[in-house]
Order: structure tokens, then C-alpha cells, then sequence
């Protein structure tokens, strides 16, 4: 499994704590493809050859589908800059991939963390096999 790392700036000065959240994931990164400028690049010490799209833009879909025009990829991380993921993060999507070959996106539980350091747990619902219910859902939200 080769994974493409799309990596959305969102945050200010927490690209470096991503970064270095995803080393020693070589085995599983492919590329890391990121929308924000060169310069936020500065000062970070990291082994992967980051492609900066220099993209100046509140329009998070577009972004998004600049990021998804440069993965050379079959699978596609989305990560905001700020994300940390868990130490088994890419061995669990191999599981699950292998498992279920025909899987189109893995949603993974999310913890979020207050400026108070209070962790506050998003469960996401699991769309699988349930995919006519989520496009009747998308097109009475439109």
C-alpha cells in the first residue's frame, strides 16, 4: 500500500509537528503533497521531499481538489496541519483494506483537543455497504 499525503494547511506553525508525526512511515508514503506555501517549509527538518502547491485560498474544496490533482496515488491521507495520527494508524488502514478490498473511504475516529487539554472523541458513522443512504442524505442537504 502507497499512500499520497495531501496535507491541507489549516493551522499556522503546526506543520512541523505533522511532519514529524508521520516519519518513519516510509514504507507506506509515497509522497506528501502540501497546499500551502515553500516559505512555511523553512526551518523544518524533515527526510521527505514535500511538493508545495503555493495555493493561497479560504475555499477548502478547492484546495482539496488541487491537493487530489497532484496524488500520484491509489490512496489518498487527508491531513490538516495540526493532525497527529496514532502510532498503527497506516498498519490498521492495511488491515482494513485488506480485508474489505472494495472499501472506498476509511472515516477514522477523531479526538479533538481543547485549548483546555480536555480530548473530546468525534465518532464518524461507517458508510459501508450503506452508500445509497449517504447519497440520499447528500441530496436532501445538497
Amino acid at each position: 500500500m502507497k499512500v499520497s499525503v495531501c496535507i491541507l494547511e489549516d493551522s499556522k506553525g503546526f506543520l512541523q509537528e505533522t511532519l514529524e508525526n508521520i516519519e518513519g512511515n516510509e514504507e507506506y508514503i509515497n509522497e506528501i503533497i502540501y497546499s500551502g506555501n515553500t516559505e512555511d517549509l523553512s526551518g523544518i527538518d524533515t527526510d521527505y521531499d514535500i511538493k508545495c502547491l503555493n495555493i493561497n485560498s479560504e475555499n477548502k474544496a478547492f484546495l482539496r481538489n488541487k491537493l487530489l490533482e497532484n496524488a500520484n496515488n491509489e490512496y489518498i491521507l487527508w491531513l490538516k496541519t495540526g493532525s497527529i495520527l496514532e502510532e498503527d494508524t497506516f498498519e490498521e488502514y492495511e488491515e482494513i483494506l485488506e480485508e474489505f478490498p472494495d472499501v472506498d473511504i476509511i472515516y477514522p475516529n477523531e479526538i479533538l483537543i481543547d485549548l483546555n487539554n480536555e480530548e473530546n472523541i468525534k465518532n464518524f458513522k461507517d458508510w459501508y455497504k450503506n452508500e445509497l443512504e449517504l447519497l440520499q442524505g447528500l441530496t436532501l442537504e445538497k
